[in-house]
């Protein structure tokens, strides 16, 4: 997947998106002056990295639905990106996936509070029977 004969972006396009209030980007392809796009600070993931430049004689396209990773992308859909990776929330379902998130980071701020007082997360999860289950651990 991806356009990965040259680099489609650079620091100075992460330059002016950022400056312009773009919060990142996602590059089904190649991106280049990587060090660059580091020191100005603006979040790029693309598959991989290459000197070349792109050729400027097609102009693209806006606001239409696409795939990029083969996942496909709808206009208004909601793109997070972070050193784990990128993920695709379709915009029909981002009140119930945001309501599912925050119930996830409070049961893990929850069990934070419980290891920083002491407890084993392997005991708080009960881990130890799934891992005598599986064969890990003896019985």
């Amino acid at each position: 997947g991806g356009y990965k004969d040259a680099a489609v972006f650079g620091d100075l396009l992460g330059y002016s998106c950022k400056v312009h209030g773009i919060a990142g980007l996602v590059i089904d392809g190649a991106t280049r002056d990587a060090e660059g796009l580091a020191a100005v600070g603006f979040p790029v993931f693309a598959r991989g990295v290459l000197p070349m430049g792109p050729f400027k004689d097609s102009p693209g396209s806006i606001n239409l639905p696409m795939s990029c990773g083969g996942i496909a992308v709808r206009p208004g859909d909601i793109i997070l990106g972070d050193a784990d990776g990128v993920v695709v929330i379709p915009q029909d379902h981002a009140p119930e996936i945001l309501t599912k998130a925050q119930a996830g980071l409070a049961k893990e701020q929850h069990l934070r509070q419980r290891i920083a007082q002491g407890e084993f997360i392997f005991d708080i999860l009960k881990l130890d029977g799934v891992l005598k289950n599986l064969g890990v651990v003896e019985k």
